[in-house]
This record gives C-alpha cells, sequence and structure tokens, in this order.
C-alpha cells in the first residue's frame, strides 16, 4: 500500500503535463478563417480548468477504489491517463502566431470531456496552520543567594581559675623568712639552675646574724644576703639547690584601683601559709621613699611582711609592707595596708640581684630628736626611739614609734585635764579617782589584766621621781589579740599616757623576744616633766 501511493504522487505532475500540451495543440476547425486567438486561448483555458477538475474527481476517486478493492494499479493508471488524452492541449506560449485581423469570433467547439459516473471525492488541501508565535520561555529570575555569613569558629572560652587552684598553683613560690631577730615572708621571683632568688622586706632580714628560708612548709634552706635597698626596704636573699617555683610581677603600670588582689604570707608567726583577699583601694607614691605603694583593704598582718600581693592570674602586684592601725591621736582605721608596686618591684630587682647595697639616705636630723632620744619642745617630756623604727612627731603633744616588721608600737600623748569644776588635777593618784581605763570605740574583748596604781619614773631632768598609774590589759582590734599596758601620769595639771602593744602572736615567738623586750624598753623610756 505504501508503495502505490507513492508512485501515484509521482504521475499526477506527468498527467498535469500531457493535459497542457493536449490543449495547447487541439481545438481547431476544417475552414480556413482566421482563428479568434484570444477567444481560443480563453476557452483553452476553461476547458483545462474543466480537465483539471475532472483529473482531480478522477484521481480520488481512483484512491478510494485503490484504497478498499485494490484493483491493478498499472491499469487504473493507463485508465487516467486515456481519460487525460481527450482534453484539448494548452497552446505553448512560445509558439503563439502572430495576430491576424480580428473576425467574428465563432463559438467555441466545446470538446466532450469524459466524466467520471462515480461522485469525485474531494480532497481537501491542508491548510498550513501557521505556528503560534512561539512565548518566550521565561528564564529563570537568578536567585541571589545571600552572601554566607562565615562563623567563626567559636574560640574555647577558658574556665575562669578557680581560688584554691590558684593558691595551689603558685604557693610553692611563697616562702616564710626567719631570722634571730624576726620572721616573716618573701617570693621567690626567679628559679633557674637549682638557684632560687628570692625579693622580702629589708626589714625582715634586718639585724639578723643567719637567714633562713622555708619552701612549701616543709624543707628549710639556708639563705645568702645578695643586696638590700634599706630606703625603699626591700632585700633579694638566694637559695640553692632544687628544683623552685617563680611567680613573674605585673607589667608596668598593669595594676589597677579596684582590682582583686590576693595576700599571702606566714603572718602572726604561723608555720603554714594563710591568705586574705581584697582590692586596690589606691595608689600612690611616697617621694620620700623613691617608691611606688599599692594601698589595699586585704588582711595584713605582722609576718605578711615581703609576702606577694597578686592578681587573681598569679602576677605579683607589690610586696605587703606595712599597715596604718591607727592615727596619730589614737583614731583607729581599717583597710589601710600597703605594698611597694610591683613598678618598682621590676626596676630594682636587677641591682639587688646582683649584689647592690644600697646606702641609707642621709636623713636630716629631727630638731627634737638627739642621740635617739626624743624631746617634746613645749611639754617637756622625752622618749627614747629605737634604730630603725617609724616615727611620727607631727600631731602637737604625741609622738609616735613603732616596729615596721610587727607593728609593735608605743604611743605618748599629752593634754590638760580639770575636774568639772575647772581646777586642775595636781597628781595621778587625784586622777584615778575619777577615771578609769576604758576600751576604744573599735576594740573588742577589752579585759583589764591587773592593775598597779605604785609605779614611779623619773622626771626627764632625772631628778625627781613622778608616781604614776599602771593597766595591763588585752583587747582584739581588727580580729587580732594585742597585748598592751598603759602608763598614766599626772604633772600640774598636764596628763600623760604612755602606751605599748604588740600582737600576743608576735609577742609568743621565740625569735621576736628580743622584739618584745625592746618594746618594754622604749615604753619606760617615757620620762614626764618635772612637775613645779
Amino acid at each position: 500500500m505504501r508503495s502505490a501511493i507513492n508512485k501515484l504522487s509521482w504521475s499526477v505532475p506527468a498527467m498535469i503535463g500531457i493535459l497542457l500540451i493536449a490543449v495547447a495543440c487541439g481545438g481547431g476547425t476544417d475552414n480556413d478563417a482566421p482563428v479568434d486567438i484570444d477567444a481560443t486561448v480563453s476557452a483553452g483555458i476553461v476547458a483545462t480548468q474543466q480537465a483539471k477538475e475532472s483529473i482531480d474527481a478522477t484521481v480520488s476517486a481512483g484512491i478510494v477504489e485503490t484504497a478498499e478493492s485494490e484493483p491493478d494499479l498499472q491499469a487504473t493508471i493507463e485508465a487516467l491517463i486515456s481519460a487525460t488524452n481527450t482534453v484539448d492541449p494548452v497552446p505553448d506560449p512560445t509558439s503563439t502566431p502572430s495576430p491576424a485581423p480580428i473576425a467574428a469570433v465563432p463559438t467555441p467547439t466545446e470538446t466532450a470531456t469524459e466524466v467520471p459516473t462515480s461522485t469525485p471525492t474531494t480532497i481537501t488541501t491542508p491548510t498550513k496552520v501557521p505556528l503560534s508565535t512561539p512565548t518566550a520561555i521565561p528564564q529563570p529570575t537568578p536567585v541571589t543567594l545571600p552572601t554566607p555569613v562565615i562563623v567563626p569558629t567559636p574560640t574555647a572560652i577558658p574556665t575562669p581559675e578557680s581560688l584554691p587552684d590558684l593558691i595551689d598553683r603558685i604557693s610553692p613560690a611563697v616562702v616564710r623568712v626567719l631570722t634571730d631577730f624576726a620572721t616573716g615572708s618573701g617570693v621567690i621571683v626567679q628559679s633557674d639552675d637549682g638557684t632560687g632568688l628570692i625579693l622580702t622586706n629589708y626589714h625582715v632580714i634586718e639585724d639578723g646574724s643567719q637567714i633562713d628560708v622555708v619552701v612549701s612548709d616543709t624543707t628549710t634552706f639556708r639563705a645568702t644576703l645578695l643586696g638590700v635597698d634599706p630606703t625603699r626596704d626591700l632585700a633579694v636573699l638566694k637559695i640553692c639547690c632544687s628544683d623552685f617555683s617563680s611567680l613573674p610581677f605585673a607589667p608596668t603600670g598593669s595594676v589597677r584601683t579596684g582590682e582583686s588582689v590576693i595576700a599571702l604570707g606566714y603572718p602572726l608567726g604561723v608555720e603554714s601559709l594563710r591568705i586574705s583577699e581584697g582590692i586596690v583601694s589606691g595608689t600612690q607614691f611616697d617621694s620620700e621613699l623613691d617608691r611606688t605603694e599599692l594601698q589595699t583593704d586585704a588582711a595584713i598582718n605582722p609576718g605578711n611582711s615581703g609576702g606577694p600581693l597578686v592578681l587573681k592570674n598569679g602576677e605579683i602586684a607589690g610586696l605587703n609592707t606595712y599597715v596604718v592601725r591607727s592615727s596619730i591621736g589614737g583614731t583607729s582605721v581599717e583597710g589601710f595596708g600597703f605594698a611597694i608596686a610591683s613598678d618598682t618591684l621590676a626596676s630594682e630587682f636587677p641591682s639587688l640581684r646582683s649584689g647592690t647595697t644600697a646606702a641609707l639616705p642621709t636623713s636630716t636630723p629631727h630638731p627634737q630628736i638627739s642621740g635617739g632620744v626624743y624631746t617634746h619642745p613645749t611639754r617637756g617630756f622625752t622618749l627614747n626611739i629605737p634604730s630603725g623604727w617609724e616615727v611620727d612627731l607631727e600631731t602637737f603633744g604625741a609622738v609616735r614609734t613603732w616596729d615596721s616588721r610587727t607593728f609593735a608600737w608605743v604611743i605618748v600623748t599629752s593634754d590638760r585635764v580639770t575636774r568639772d569644776d575647772g581646777s586642775d588635777y595636781e597628781t595621778t593618784p587625784e586622777y584615778v579617782v575619777d577615771w578609769t581605763l576604758g576600751p576604744n570605740s573599735d576594740w573588742t574583748a577589752f579585759d583589764i589584766k591587773s592593775e598597779n596604781a605604785v609605779i614611779f619614773r623619773t622626771s626627764s631632768n632625772g631628778a625627781t621621781p613622778v608616781l604614776g598609774h599602771e593597766f595591763i590589759f588585752e583587747f582584739t582590734q581588727d580580729g587580732e589579740v594585742f597585748d598592751g599596758a598603759i602608763h598614766w601620769f599626772v604633772v600640774d595639771g598636764l596628763f600623760f599616757e604612755a602606751f605599748r602593744a604588740i600582737p600576743l602572736s608576735v609577742k609568743d615567738l621565740e625569735q621576736y623576744a628580743n622584739l618584745d623586750l625592746l618594746l618594754r624598753l622604749t615604753h619606760v623610756s617615757f620620762h614626764p616633766p618635772a612637775g613645779s
């Protein structure tokens, strides 16, 4: 079936060509009358159109019959060719004769064309369906992806070191310093080749004939004194031979007011390390001693001297040195501990390590101190000032001197006293009838141990004995128990009080026996003026 259709498609143009030739050649008459060419052509065209329609009908019928009965294709083609030959050919345009004179146009003879009896099936010429205008395929709108946020790998936040862990880490560098005269603390600031270099206060080792250092509360080493600076109250010791721990100085200028600090040392002669915690209360520069000092409210007691005041990272902020317990007038103060700042320590350590011994500054003698004896310019009393002790002469009618290693002190005050009627007390017994000893406002656990109404002291000129009254007592101040004694003397309406005190924990230590004796001697060195 497919082969027949293809051949048929090829034969239709050939048949149309044959038909055109027949139309061009046929249609003449027997007479010689001129032929009306236009009419002939028109008649030919009409005949051709009719023949074409007849051919189309025949072809359609043939296709239908072929499809239905499948007759012999060749016979069908020959029948179609025969039918086509009966149609007058179309004249060839190229052989058209010259026009003749126009005569009356005869009626053209119609050539009978055999018309198939079957009704032709009209073949519908397929209409080209124009393609719809293609709709542009929308391009996907590019999606702008957000710039990826690079999340940094989180840095592990270190867990803050607990206070117990900090103490465990730094305590091996804190040492106990012992002499035959005193006890205190120190800190190892350099360790290498089995050698440890210790920084402490000069007053801790002052006057000691030998120095021992106890490390980790267990092992004792004999120390060598390398260098001292009495003005700044610093000393460097050397011990050998072991694997020692050390602590660094805080960088210059890094210690700020308000920072948390810890005081470490061996207060009150204890044999195991003690700590106290506080803040840096302030900073000051002492131009007379050429050193920077940190004030702290961390508890500092006798024996803490020379120990480190450290930051929470274990760096040395300062060297605990002294505490102010009361004003010259006897007013109690709290939170007045002082440490030599790391700035001064770091700058002075290299020279002290090399063996430098700084000379004591040449001080201008106080006009009221001569040969170690102070004489009050208007009240006329005298008091010995021990070598190396601090002294305060600024308050009118009073003098105070103390040992900065232990805070043992002697204070003498004087004032005029009268009875309620305005008359003067002339002697000590008259005064004691109306008055007795009471505690200061910041004392607790005040307890008078003994009282003696008959003591004598010679006058400052050494010529007259003066009757006095003695109180022996204990009191607690800032959590520390003190042994105290007060002597009262009244001369011509002037009242004199000589007061000594020392921490009990220090007083009972064997190495402070000489200090306790010196304190007592200083106390009884007071001499009131001679009366009238």
